[in-house]
């Protein structure tokens, strides 16, 4: 059995950017792109790639730092994540292939005119999530005798 740190070296950079093209599918991503943006002009279409590609960055970076120093700060091995990645991984697979069995998806609803108001439905289920995040926080510090956790 190998140890953490050899397990850690048995990824390299390609095997993660080949997991990541095969599961994130950014071929798969050019149909939905083209159907929503067909109606708009050259201009709008560069600007909507631009800003997914430079949120998209901005959250592998982000995820990269906080999910490595989360590791190191509760103690996680690279052995377990190597086991948890492939249980993933196993499961989108069975999913890509038990979809054929599936209905088909109706298409997708046209961009709206202002670019921000595609953003309020997931701001409005951020603020739900916050909140219902913030009341689970504030039940499980109360104690079952009443008092509360100082």
């Amino acid at each position: 059995m190998q140890s953490a740190p050899e397990a850690a070296a048995l990824v390299s950079y390609g095997a993660i950017f080949t997991l990541f093209f095969v599961t994130l599918g950014p071929l798969k991503v050019l149909g939905p792109f083209a159907q929503l943006t067909r109606e708009t002009d050259e201009a709008t279409m560069r600007r909507i790639a631009v800003r997914a590609f430079v949120l998209a960055v901005i959250a592998v970076v982000v995820g990269g730092f906080a999910g490595r120093s989360l590791l190191e700060n509760w103690g996680i091995s690279a052995a377990a994540m190597l086991l948890a990645g492939g249980i993933i991984f196993a499961l989108v697979g069975l999913s890509l292939v038990l979809e054929q069995y599936q209905p088909a998806h109706p298409p997708p609803p046209p961009l709206p005119a202002a670019p921000m108001a595609a953003t309020r439905p997931a701001a409005r289920m951020a603020q739900e999530v916050n909140s219902a995040t913030c009341h689970i926080g504030i039940r499980c510090s109360v104690r079952p005798d009443g008092g509360r956790e100082g």
